[in-house]
């Protein structure tokens, strides 16, 4: 399951889907899961996103928009809110504070 969300961590991955395919109920893949890595899947899944989305930042290439879309989130404001809570800070201030990357 970790891999698979490693690799798809930008789409939906509802937990019934990520159970179903696991062969196991959702109770169950969500309680093992987290003993083996401390979150759950949703948690982790959101980690792959705003660790990927601080690369981005520190880029300056994309709009922060256009990052939001790209991991997945529906509105930049969901992203944005994401951010806050992780770090502390908006998207738009870490920018703002991060070295110049790609250009």
């Amino acid at each position: 399951m970790r891999a698979r969300i490693e690799r798809e961590y930008t789409k939906p991955l509802p937990l019934a889907q990520l159970a179903g395919d696991a062969g196991c109920s959702p109770f169950h893949l969500l309680r093992e899961f987290r003993r083996c890595y401390g979150v759950t899947p949703h948690a982790y899944q959101e980690r792959l996103r705003l660790e990927r989305a601080r690369a981005l930042l520190a880029n300056h290439a994309s709009t922060i928009t256009a990052i939001a879309l790209e991991l997945g989130y529906a509105h930049h404001s969901h992203f944005s809110a994401a951010f806050r809570r992780a770090y502390g800070v908006t998207p738009r201030t870490f920018r703002a504070h991060a070295p110049d990357g790609g250009s």
